[in-house]
């Protein structure tokens, strides 16, 4: 059984800072809980380094750095053969890039973020935010 020590005057829902105390049967032990302000996160944005990177990670461990940005961030990936198609937050761009690294913007959608790269048989399909849609 758990029971508020304290409870607001008018409305009778537990108070943010009230002590909770925990009932046990007889032979365990009882705790106590205070409550404590909701924890604001917090994140620190710092200029000049990579926002998102891709890697290629080899079955017996080594990692290769296929690309990385300062300002896009990657969002979703398509490996199909030997060609990798990503998507970014910056105007929604779509790129494609082979083996060699060398990278190919395929379309820019104009404003949002290309979130999901779906492949099928009919070609690609991307989902977009800001505004919603799909193209």
């Amino acid at each position: 059984m758990i029971s508020v020590s304290e409870a607001k005057e008018n409305s009778g829902s537990p108070d943010q800072n009230a002590d909770i105390k925990v009932q046990n049967p007889k032979g365990t032990t009882t705790s106590s809980v205070s409550a404590v302000g909701a924890a604001t996160p917090s994140y620190t944005e710092v200029s000049g380094v990579e926002k998102s990177a891709i890697y290629r990670i080899q079955p017996d461990g080594p990692v290769d750095t296929l690309r990385t940005s300062k300002d896009e961030n990657v969002f979703d990936l398509s490996l199909t053969g030997n060609t990798l198609d990503f998507s970014t937050d910056v105007r929604g761009r779509l790129y494609s890039m082979l083996q060699d690294r060398k990278q190919t913007l395929l379309a820019e959608t104009g404003d949002g973020d290309a979130n999901r790269l779906v492949k099928t048989d009919a070609g690609m399909w991307v989902g977009l935010s800001n505004p919603a849609r799909v193209m």
